[in-house]
């Protein structure tokens, strides 16, 4: 029989006490681990989308800039049928823009470095596009801009875009690089609705002489994630030099 003077908890009942109170911290602990990670992977896709929205207002603030021309090399150019040369070079390079260079860096002839900046010419040999984590530990990179004193970027301003980019993107300094699946390119396409020389897409709704679409693209959070943005980074204007019946110069071509 029950005895009604027993005070407190039978051992049974502390048991099934415990059980109770255990699965409600079980629970709290994985709903603190879910929200952690959560967090996590929103600050990522956050610092991308900034990253992102950087990147492309740093190609449309430097779009009229001329690779490998420093302050001093800008005094020499000169200009023909609206193109700029160095003047002081024989060969009569033609000096490039930031997006036409950028998005012909895989054709030589369309993507030389005039000027003085011959670093831009040795370290921006193709776009950006990487694949993999680097595996640079933190205490061996280099500084972004100096390194011993010594200045470590170009000495243009576009080539100083361009390798800045690069550094930061191929380093976790900003994103973090979970596995091999994370990835960061940087890409230009060239438009054209008459037929040129290395021109990779035409279409018929195009009436400047070409138009150049940017692409930047983000894989995060183990390649689940992807951030990316198309803008028009730049476009060069067709010009109608002769008036008449005449078609424009490469019409039809």
């Amino acid at each position: 029989m029950k005895n009604n003077r027993e005070k407190g908890m039978s051992i049974l009942e502390a048991i099934v006490a415990s059980v109770i109170v255990g699965i409600g911290f079980i629970g709290i602990f994985q709903m603190v681990g879910y929200a952690v990670n959560s967090i996590d992977v929103s600050g990522e896709r956050s610092k991308a989308g900034h990253l992102v929205g950087m990147i492309a207002e740093g190609v449309l603030g430097y779009k009229d800039t001329y690779v490998g021309v420093s302050a001093n090399d800008e005094k020499k150019l000169v200009f023909d049928n609206g193109e700029a040369f160095m003047a002081s070079e024989d060969s009569r390079k033609k000096c490039t823009k930031f997006v036409q260079y950028y998005a012909n860096l895989g054709y030589t002839e369309d993507s030389q470095v005039c000027g003085s900046d011959t670093k831009t010419a040795s370290d921006v040999t193709s776009g950006i596009d990487i694949s993999q984590c680097s595996t640079t530990s933190k205490a061996d990179r280099k500084a972004l801009y100096k390194d011993d004193g010594d200045v470590w970027g170009a000495t243009s301003a576009a080539g100083n875009q361009i390798l800045k980019w690069k550094a930061i993107l191929s380093e976790d300094q900003l994103l973090k690089c979970r596995s091999e699946k994370d990835s960061k390119s940087i890409k230009m396409f060239e438009m054209c609705r008459w037929t040129r020389n290395n021109c990779e897409y035409t279409n018929d709704n195009v009436f400047d002489q070409r138009m150049y679409i940017g692409r930047i693209q983000f894989n995060l959070n183990d390649g689940k994630k992807r951030r990316f943005l198309y803008f028009q980074a730049d476009y060069e204007p067709k010009y109608q030099t002769v008036t008449g019946g005449e078609p424009l110069e490469g019409m039809g071509e």
